[in-house]
């Protein structure tokens, strides 16, 4: 497979894990619906899917592990000073 099609399904899995992620929220994390599944089930195997994309991408793994802890950090800062 290229790699320009790697992307094309990079891109749906992303939109993927939107949809789901929206459902956890909207309709709870534990709500089960018939022919969809649990949403937190759903929601984890939309980014197994695209986790499993992402490895096949020929990217620098130190660079995304930098990334990975740096956006954390910012996350948890950001909560941390708009909590009450």
């Amino acid at each position: 497979m290229k790699t320009e099609d790697k992307l094309i399904v990079l891109m749906e899995e992303c939109a993927e894990v939107i949809q789901a992620a929206s459902k956890c929220v909207r309709f709870t994390w534990e709500e089960d619906y018939p022919g969809y599944g649990v949403n937190h089930e759903v929601l984890a195997r939309e980014v197994g899917d695209l986790l499993g994309i992402i490895e096949s991408l020929p990217l620098d793994q130190n660079l995304i592990n930098l990334h990975k802890s740096t956006k954390m950090a910012k996350v948890e800062k950001l909560f941390e000073e708009y909590s009450c």
